[in-house]
């Protein structure tokens, strides 16, 4: 009985794979990418959340609590800030800021991250006050 299991669930999750790629969304190439937010922001994502997370650490005068868990993206949305000159802003809120008094309070915080070619740079970082509504 398992080994009849264990082949009906090999023959469900066997296939062709060419039915999977058919349900992917087309892979944009650069010029394509700068010009859709989505795929400019993904990518944005992943080449600078290291170096965005630092930006941020920098500015607060106390401690950092980063309350993201290890499915979370610190940066939860992304937005145009020239996209003419390839810059995006990523943002969040997934950290909370000590003050002088030992307390945490949540922020939201912001990343200017721009690709010129194939090398991305982070432009600047704030924060402030707050939570991100749904």
């Amino acid at each position: 009985m398992v080994i009849a299991a264990v082949v009906g669930l090999s023959q469900c999750m066997g296939g062709d794979d060419k039915a999977a790629k058919v349900d992917q969304p087309p892979k944009l190439d650069d010029a394509a990418c700068a010009k859709d937010l989505q795929c400019f922001g993904e990518k944005a994502l992943i080449h600078n959340t290291a170096q965005c997370k630092q930006a941020v650490e920098k500015l607060a005068k106390h401690d950092v609590k980063w309350t993201d868990t290890l499915l979370d993206s610190k940066f939860s949305r992304y937005r145009w800030r020239n996209q003419d000159k390839r810059i995006a802003t990523l943002i969040g809120d997934k950290a909370q800021f000590q003050n002088g008094f030992g307390a945490y309070t949540k922020i939201i915080y912001e990343c200017d991250v721009q690709q010129t070619g194939d090398k991305w740079a982070v432009l600047g970082a704030r924060v402030k006050e707050g939570s991100l509504a749904d």
